[in-house]
């Protein structure tokens, strides 16, 4: 069977839910005929020799979306019949749209936690289920997946043999994993915190003072008495606590990673004790038996660290908590952790005290020379202006350490910036060019062109003879995402020079430069669409308010671009209609030809892309005639 066959086999097990739809309602003729057209476009790209990860994701978010304003419509108009037949339906097309993905994708976890979050949040438990199986074969290191199946079967699935089997697993493959006996820990405390409230439940039933509250028929008790005692009793709980810190304490070589591994565990499980009811003397038993550990502990930042941790479950603010601290003399360790206690809270509450404390600890973090380059980017990214001395020295180190980092340049070039003196326009100029060159090939393109603006913009404010040569030397030093970006500034800039002329005679007389140094940018390949398409509006901006005399050789070079685009994007639906919409405003008689050539020149989905968006922009002509 060809592409089209496969195709039109998949759209009709779609069928019924189409049917459906109109039929209750739930969407108009125009929508479901709107839906059937995407998911048969969607389908096309899935089926192309050459796939690509974003027409599954694409295909699954649209999925997605459908089945959110299908609740809606249901709950606006109280329609909850045929949900077999419409929801499930669509639920299982894209758990498959997924599966697909990873299947073809494997050795991608983003794409496996994807699939995970679809069919998790539709409630299509067997598949979860199923997914993580895969996703853990495949990624059988990933800590995060384990933890995230264990939790899943636990609170989810309700199933504490499969979150057990899970992480004992897990365990066998990393010992040393402070969060895998933690997180195991954490579920054993919950399991007999739901099982003694099941108890509780059953006992008032008996005795016909059952309460409000179902009881939670899907945790299961241990199998004999004796079992049931231990584990309410959290004797369970203790000897995954024990071999927990035996573990931890034995798979650390050296003593200060030892030390750091068994702190860290006992405040995580400690943590975990505080979701226990207060007045149950197992858990208050199971609590002190941790503090006691904690305490005997030499560190004073393990004291230090309990402290908060009991003001916090106490009910003290976390800003209260940490303001007795003097940051000035801490190790980077203490003020890491309170930062990220800080974090979490601006996070979660959208504190803006909380938010701004973090803040101020981040800057006291990478004033230390100890501190790391990811450490560096969070607090760079965040400073709105870089202003007094401190900053700068802040900055100027994180260059000397990572020089490769346009990013860490574009600040510090800010920072020197500020205030200029015209006899400093020079030193600033060489700074720029040695930036420029270290960190010019930054894979971060955003902040690579940003690099590059802050050359030419200082450029034209101080050395206006020197744009020339700076634009140069930012097209032959970038690469990439950044070359492509620097090349539509360069256009805009040029298009400028001509806007920047005041009479018709100055604009004529400029544009014979200007064009032959965008079309030198058009013929120095390769060129995205999107540089064609740039062009081509830059352009036509420029002829809105240009002399009449320079119309046409305008109108040529626009030509040029958008021929040049076709041609070397022969297969690309966006190239060819960005030609058509240029003629169709400017020489309609030619778009049929264009059209004919555009037809023998896309194969399947860019075909189909091409032909629905053709037709929108004929729809769009014909009502501006109308």
């Amino acid at each position: 069977p060809n592409m089209a066959e496969f195709v039109e086999q998949s759209l009709e097990e779609l069928v019924p839910v189409f049917e459906q739809l109109q039929a209750t309602q739930l969407l108009s003729e125009k929508e479901v005929n709107l839906l059937v057209k995407r998911c048969r476009r969607y389908d096309y790209r899935l089926q192309k020799s050459h796939k690509k990860p974003e027409d599954y994701l694409n295909y699954g978010e649209y999925l997605s979306d459908l089945l959110d304003l299908l609740d809606e419509r249901r709950k606006s108009i109280g329609y909850n019949h045929k949900k077999e037949v419409i929801e499930y339906a669509i639920k299982r097309k894209g758990a498959s749209v997924y599966r697909r993905l990873c299947e073809r994708f494997q050795g991608k976890l983003d794409f496996w936690l994807q699939y995970i979050h679809f069919t998790s949040t539709r409630n299509m438990k067997a598949q979860t289920s199923k997914a993580f199986i895969q996703a853990m074969a495949m990624h059988p290191r990933s800590l995060d997946l384990r933890i995230k199946a264990a939790k899943w079967e636990w609170e989810e699935n309700r199933s504490v043999e499969n979150a057990r089997r899970g992480l004992q697993l897990a365990l066998r493959l990393h010992p040393e994993s402070v969060r895998l006996w933690a997180t195991l820990f954490a579920i054993e405390l919950d399991y007999v915190s739901k099982l003694k409230k099941r108890r509780e439940l059953l006992t008032e039933a008996k005795r016909g003072e059952k309460g409000e509250e179902e009881e939670d028929e899907s945790i299961t008790e241990p199998s004999t008495p004796a079992a049931t005692d231990a584990v309410l009793q959290l004797r369970l709980a203790e000897i995954v606590m024990e071999q927990a810190l035996e573990t931890i304490g034995a798979a650390k070589k050296e003593e200060a990673e030892k030390g750091d591994g068994v702190r860290e565990l006992l405040v995580l499980l400690w943590r975990a004790c505080l979701t226990l009811d207060s007045s149950d003397t197992d858990a208050a038993r199971l609590r002190a038996t941790l503090e006691a550990r904690m305490e005997a502990l030499p560190e004073a930042t393990m004291k230090w660290q309990l402290d908060v941790e009991k003001r916090l479950s106490e009910g003290e603010n976390l800003v209260d908590a940490l303001s007795t601290k003097d940051w000035s003399e801490s190790p980077l360790d203490e003020k890491r952790w309170a930062m990220r206690l800080l974090k979490e809270k601006a996070e979660k509450d959208e504190d803006a005290v909380a938010q701004s404390k973090a803040r101020e600890l981040l800057l006291s973090i990478v004033s230390d020379a100890a501190c790391t380059e990811d450490e560096y980017e969070e607090w760079a990214r965040g400073v709105e202006e870089m202003e007094g001395e401190e900053q700068r020295e802040v900055v100027e180190r994180a260059v000397q350490r990572f020089s490769r980092r346009a990013l860490f340049w574009r600040r510090a070039l800010e920072a020197a910036g500020k205030g200029l003196e015209k006899e400093g326009v020079a030193a600033y100029a060489d700074r720029i060019n040695r930036a420029i060159e270290k960190a010019g090939d930054d894979e971060d393109t955003e902040e690579a062109v940003a690099l590059f603006q802050l050359a030419i913009d200082t450029a034209l404010e101080h050395c206006p003879s020197t744009v020339e040569k700076v634009f140069q030397s930012a097209i032959d030093s970038s690469v990439g995402a950044a070359h492509r970006s620097i090349k539509e500034l360069r256009v805009t800039y040029l298009v400028s020079i001509i806007e920047g002329a005041e009479e018709d005679a100055e604009r004529e007389k400029r544009w014979t430069g200007v064009e032959k140094q965008i079309k030198t940018l058009v013929e120095r390949r390769p060129n995205s669409v999107s540089f064609y398409v740039h062009v081509g509006e830059k352009l036509l901006e420029l002829a809105a308010f240009c002399p009449k005399t320079m119309v046409a050789s305008i109108d040529r070079l626009i030509d040029t671009a958008l021929s040049a685009a076709v041609a070397e994007h022969s297969d690309s639906d966006d190239a060819w209609i960005a030609r058509c919409e240029l003629l169709m405003a400017r020489a309609p008689l030619k778009v049929a030809d264009v059209y004919r050539r555009a037809i023998l020149s896309l194969k399947g989905e860019a075909a189909e892309s091409f032909i629905g968006r053709y037709t929108i922009l004929q729809q769009a002509a014909a009502a501006k005639c109308c």
